[in-house]
């Protein structure tokens, strides 16, 4: 089971600077969202996020490697490896539905868990984030395709 490394706010502000999707984000905006967020510990092969579960959280990865994948009867597939800097499944946060992979860390991960409405809220507002997360789904989306 994951644990809370920690929830002081500067930690967090400086974590949240850290991911990509947040490096055009206001200060304000940094501030606001690490209000509520966690940063937490996964050890190899703990599973982050489960597929058809409804977002709470939007997760960034703070340190370590993350695999997203696919459950079908029983078998598992890996589709991509996320790194740190990056954020995990941004286009189920955006549209409050229910996420399509899983997720599960492959080394020792730390993870900064956002609330998904409080990331949303912050879009609604923040000029600089909405580019930066459209950069970020369309780059997501990108290096899926065999054909980019």
């Amino acid at each position: 089971m994951s644990k809370v490394v920690t929830t002081q706010r500067d930690r967090l502000v400086t974590e949240l600077g850290s991911l990509e999707i947040f490096l055009d984000a206001d200060g304000g905006t940094r501030t606001m969202l690490s209000e509520g967020s966690q940063l937490r510990s996964y050890a190899p092969d703990e599973l982050i996020l489960r597929e058809g579960e409804r977002p709470r959280h939007l997760f960034g990865i703070v340190d370590g490697l993350v695999a997203l994948g696919a459950h079908h009867h029983e078998r598992e597939t890996t589709l991509s490896l996320v790194e740190r800097g990056r954020c995990l499944l941004l286009q189920a946060i955006i549209t409050d539905r229910v996420y399509l992979q899983s997720a599960k860390a492959i080394t020792s991960a730390t993870v900064l868990a956002i609330p998904a409405a409080k990331f949303r809220a912050a879009i609604a507002r923040d000029p600089g984030l909405v580019m930066a997360t459209m950069r970020a789904v369309a780059s997501d989306h990108r290096d899926r395709d065999p054909r980019s």
